[in-house]
């Protein structure tokens, strides 16, 4: 069982990630083990998608143990946001092909996102950066897009736009380290990030 990470950040706040290595049969059959009645929302059709779901659910349960709430699933608002069943506490999760990341909050909203880093991001980075903040290689341009992709998450801003809404202030010159964000250009939100094998996660503070 691949729980790769699972770390208690503070008395109110636990991360988990999940490398994702198994099949969706045996992913399911883990998921049955752990979560009682557990079942894929029918509007996740893709076999990939549906390991996506699983393995992120079965974080959030690791996450919700630790945290000695009781994980009885959850359920999205009409702007897509996931929300816990039955508890108050705030949850982030991102997904990709490789991990599956959660952030969980008792007090206070969350936002966490992991991107891979790849040549394609060279081609959208117009679209989210602003020309101060270009950057010359793949590693920083995604690193970029992760930072303000959480940072999007937790905002309570409607019609956020990345690129001129989410201005990254001051951002750490190595893997590991943290970025201040300033969104609509009055609220400040720190964040951490770091590099994990060929990804980055990135998640508010």
């Amino acid at each position: 069982m691949p729980l790769y990470k699972l770390e208690k950040l503070s008395s109110d706040r636990v991360t988990a990630i999940w490398l994702i290595s198994e099949s969706l049969d045996e992913l399911l059959n883990i998921a049955s083990v752990y979560i009682k009645g557990i079942n894929i929302p029918e509007y996740i059709n893709h076999p990939a998608k549906q390991v996506e779901w699983l393995a992120s659910r079965l974080a959030l349960k690791f996450c919700c143990d630790l945290m000695h709430i009781p994980y009885q699933g959850t359920y999205r608002t009409d702007t897509g946001q996931p929300l816990l069943i039955g508890n108050k506490a705030h949850i982030s999760i991102s997904h990709s092909a490789d991990f599956a990341a959660i952030l969980l909050d008792v007090k206070q909203k969350v936002g966490i996102d992991i991107e891979k880093v790849s040549a394609k991001v060279e081609k959208v980075a117009t679209k989210y950066l602003q020309d101060q903040e270009k950057e010359s290689t793949h590693e920083r341009l995604t690193l970029k897009w992760c930072i303000k992709e959480a940072v999007y998450k937790v905002s309570d801003h409607e019609n956020l736009s990345l690129k001129d809404d989410i201005h990254i202030l001051t951002i750490s010159d190595e893997d590991t380290g943290k970025a201040e964000v300033e969104v609509r250009s009055h609220d400040r939100v720190d964040t951490f990030f770091f590099k994990l094998e060929d990804y980055y996660v990135a998640y508010t503070i």
